[in-house]
């Protein structure tokens, strides 16, 4: 852990960083990547998450090749952190948008099908945001339909384990022409290899 003397308290890197400034459904836990300022209580008063928008589609991408089943609300944080509309949505999924809201808010399930083209859907979204190209994308989309109908089998969206991605950057000395590069990746999931941070676990952990 890196340390920083400042008037009236101290700036260092935090260990482990649960993201919850990303709105998401399930735990994001970030290691030795965000800086951090602390008063001389030992309180923190700031915070700075590296390329905030490129760690939101990495996690989008990571949570789509997990193979849990998405709950509504999943699906809701999915849609929206890649800028896709209900009605847009719904249209994919052959849905009325009433019937996608019942989803979202978890008063109707979601179809194995439907789960699935949202699933690709939403990748492609995020990897076009992400910058990808079109080669790589290609691929990635290759190994997500494998996974999903060959592989996959999701498990009950309402268990009582709460799931959890961890995050690590690859290199916090990142010049500006990267970081606007907005890479990310996640290992372990079929779909690593995507950028500077990578997921240095994904695990399932009791929730509270």
């Amino acid at each position: 852990m890196a340390n920083k003397l400042h008037e009236g308290g101290e700036t260092r890197i935090v260990d482990a960083f649960h993201a919850v400034d990303l709105g998401a459904p399930f735990k994001v836990v970030l290691t030795d990547c965000v800086t951090a300022q602390f008063d001389r209580n030992g309180e923190m008063v700031n915070y700075t998450i590296p390329d905030f928008e490129g760690l939101v589609r990495s996690v989008v991408m990571a949570r789509l090749a997990h193979d849990r089943k998405l709950n509504g609300a999943e699906l809701k944080f999915l849609r929206k952190a890649v800028g896709v509309s209900q009605a847009d949505l719904a249209r994919i999924l052959d849905f009325k948008t009433e019937h996608l809201s019942k989803v979202e808010n978890g008063h109707v399930p979601l179809t194995t099908m439907a789960e699935r083209w949202a699933r690709v859907f939403l990748f492609e979204e995020a990897a076009k945001l992400h910058k990808m190209e079109e080669g790589e994308l290609k691929s990635k989309l290759h190994d997500l339909l494998r996974k999903m109908f060959d592989g996959m089998k999701p498990v009950a969206a309402f268990s009582p384990e709460e799931l959890e991605f961890i995050f690590h950057r690859e290199s916090a000395a990142l010049d500006e022409a990267a970081a606007a590069n907005d890479d990310w990746q996640e290992a372990g999931s079929g779909i690593s290899g995507l950028g500077k941070w990578s997921a240095v676990d994904e695990l399932e952990a009791a929730c509270g």
